[in-house]
């Protein structure tokens, strides 16, 4: 039976609760309860959070059944012990109440940063906090039996302003039950629960990694899912935020699967995932500059939302996380309570998870090139008169002695064996049919070439030469770019194969020879310009 006496948020200032706590006023409330601010007496008046579990509107058996969930929180908390879970430091009941007694912390919630900014999180930051989650989450699924969350969302996530980050709110959390085949009700909020905890299984890990992958979907996007109309669905996060990596997209689109086996098994697995993200992002990020996250109100609650509540039977979550976040010990003690510091994050300008075929720098470069190649290429309007074909092969020749000297140069810019493999191979065999275009341009070099090499068709050095410079140059396909820039690649590579090929078995007359060789060269420096930028961008 409730009553106006048994409500929760109307406890005075400075009233004295357990004869310990002095109230100094409220720092939240929600469905759930309210949270006030308050001085702890017997610990040098220290500052607390006591959250007041809510009774009103109850009946008798579904107080027992509240009153049971909020002590089963209080034990579980107290028991565990993880940097990125907040401590219980007192749970009792008074004048018909329960509370809980947590370290109280300055701070904000994810929904409240994500609010406040108006925009997707940079990468870097959200793959930070990610990682966070993912180590409590492989932490409370290590425990025997498992300890499933079951209410992964901004709300119930603390970020303080270092970049720490809080789970909070184990109101609904409870063990696995092994065996069991579906939930006997219905608990947490819509948008971030998956599939099988609305009645329709019995939630496991990858129900938590379902959360999980909601939230950094929200994160990277700036679309809160519970605002969605259409439930379990989640568009590609590369069509709202270019910026986020292709790898990244594909994990959070594999953690909100409608089938859990489709999950991730583990939130370790998608640790591991972030971490190789993470260290790829850094690798090519520039301008890091200090940016740590700042504070706000100190607490995470939440003003009441303004939109309008999204088409959906269930009832819209508490606008507010029933619980306080603590802050992370300082010392090391022997309970493993002890954290290491969190650096400040770090605000990293990310190059496009997909990058265009050419930036400006080496757009830049190729139009230079074309211009050369162009101006000193206009003696071949003589060819149509027959005229200057040795300048034209000297011509070729150079430009492919000049491709040498890029892809070696190149070969010190990318660290890896399998480019630096392509680009060697490249500039070998550009050499080699530079060098034969050059003396088939000069009689003079060409029968001293033939004298003392007894080579009698460099015309046929010249051809295979290009046939093999475009062979090496179709294993840059086989690099792990994306599909749109492997057909790119294979494209001009393609033109390039197709020229050499016609200018030894269709060209009729010297002019069309030397024009089909020009394409091809063209082609080749621009695929190579191309795959070098696409290499360091990866």
């Amino acid at each position: 039976m409730s009553t106006y006496s048994n409500q929760t948020g109307r406890l005075p200032s400075q009233y004295l609760l357990k004869q310990q706590y002095i109230i100094i006023g409220q720092a939240g409330k929600g469905g759930m309860g309210a949270v006030y601010r308050a001085i702890d007496t017997h610990k040098g008046q220290g500052q607390v959070a006591v959250k007041e579990l809510s009774q009103a509107h109850l009946g008798e058996a579904e107080l027992k059944e509240v009153t049971a969930r909020f002590q089963q929180e209080a034990a579980m908390l107290a028991a565990l012990s993880h940097p990125n879970l907040p401590r219980i430091l007192d749970a009792f009941s008074e004048d018909g109440r329960s509370y809980l007694v947590m370290d109280f912390i300055e701070g904000q919630t994810l929904q409240q940063m994500l609010r406040d900014s108006k925009q997707p999180l940079p990468v870097p930051q959200a793959l930070h906090i990610a990682r966070q989650l993912c180590d409590v989450l492989s932490y409370l699924h290590a425990q025997n039996p498992p300890i499933i969350f079951r209410d992964v969302k901004p709300t119930n996530i603390m970020i303080t302003p270092n970049g720490h980050v809080f789970l909070i709110d184990f109101g609904i959390a409870r063990f696995f039950k092994e065996g069991q085949t579906q939930d006997t009700i219905f608990l947490g909020s819509p948008g971030y629960a998956p599939p099988e905890q609305h009645g329709l299984a019995q939630t496991n890990q990858q129900s938590d990694i379902y959360g999980l992958g909601a939230t950094m979907h929200y994160c990277l996007t700036g679309i809160d899912p519970y605002y969605v109309k259409t439930r379990f669905s989640f568009p590609p996060i590369h069509t709202k935020n270019p910026a986020v990596p292709p790898e990244l997209d594909q994990l959070v689109q594999r953690m909100v699967a409608y089938q859990a086996s489709l999950r991730p098994a583990s939130a370790n697995e998608v640790k591991q995932v972030l971490a190789r993200i993470s260290q790829q992002a850094a690798e090519h990020t520039t301008g890091l500059r200090p940016d740590p996250l700042a504070a706000s109100a100190p607490t995470q609650y939440t003003p009441p939302l303004a939109a309008t509540s999204p088409a959906f039977s269930l009832q819209p979550p508490p606008n507010i996380a029933p619980t306080v976040a603590v802050q992370p010990p300082t010392k090391t003690s022997p309970d493993n309570r002890g954290t290491t510091p969190v650096a400040p994050l770090l605000r990293q300008s990310v190059r496009p998870a997909i990058q265009p075929f050419l930036t400006k720098s080496s757009a830049g470069v190729i139009i230079a090139l074309l211009a050369v190649i162009v101006g000193t290429a206009l003696p071949l309007l003589e060819t149509l008169f027959h005229v200057a074909y040795g300048y034209a092969f000297f011509l070729e020749g150079s430009v492919l002695i000049l491709l040498t000297f890029i892809t070696l140069i190149s070969s010190t810019i990318v660290k890896k064996a399998g480019p630096k493999g392509i680009l060697f191979a490249t500039a070998l065999v550009a050499s080699i049919a530079g060098l034969a275009a050059i003396s088939l341009g000069s009689l003079d070099v060409q029968n001293a070439i033939v004298s003392f090499l007894q080579i009698p068709n460099l015309n046929m050095i010249l051809t295979d030469s290009m046939a093999a410079i475009t062979i090496v140059a179709f294993l840059w396909v086989l690099r792990p770019f994306t599909v749109s820039q492997r057909v790119n690649l294979a494209v001009v590579f393609g033109i390039a194969a197709i020229c050499t090929f016609a200018q030894s078995f269709l060209a009729n007359d010297r002019t069309e020879k030397h024009i089909y060789l020009l394409v091809a060269i063209i082609a080749l420096m621009l695929g190579a310009v191309a795959a070098i930028q696409m290499e360091r961008s990866k």
